[in-house]
């Protein structure tokens, strides 16, 4: 009984490992360069060049692996939208940053080629300062 069983259990865990692993192969990587020290989440970003997986469309807390000149980071999305019908699609990749009290932040990812925007968490202006909406949007190109 127990050689059934310990055969079950190799098959299940074999099982496992191979879904991950078509799981990782089918993850999108984007590469963008980014020009200013950016937050994202409790991450910060300095500027220079970076790699980022995309993750899976599934649900709220899709993870975002980000790799660049301080390492790698791993950041989750805080919302999902899909586009859905809306009158003008988005057909291209960015990230979009926005400045509040001097600072960047990454607000959402637009991934135009899927047809969803994963949106971050930003922090709220101070009351004697007010929130800059002058967003940046950076680029991202697929690999």
């Amino acid at each position: 009984m127990s050689v059934f069983v310990n055969r079950i259990l190799s098959i299940a865990m074999g099982a496992a490992l191979m879904a991950g692993t078509a799981a990782v192969a089918s993850a999108q990587e984007v590469a963008f360069h980014l020009p200013v020290e950016a937050k994202w989440g409790a991450t910060v970003l300095p500027p220079g060049d970076y790699r980022m997986t995309q993750p899976e469309i599934s649900s709220v807390g899709s993870a975002f692996a980000v790799r660049g000149p301080a390492g790698t980071s791993l950041i989750l999305a805080m919302t999902l939208d899909a586009y859905g019908a809306r009158s003008q699609p988005i057909t291209r990749n960015y990230l979009q940053l926005v400045k509040v009290d001097g600072e960047y932040f990454v607000k959402k990812y637009e991934d135009g080629l899927r047809g969803v925007t994963f949106f971050f968490k930003t922090p709220k202006p101070s009351r004697q300062l007010q929130i800059s909406y002058d967003s940046v949007n950076i680029p991202t190109a697929g690999n």
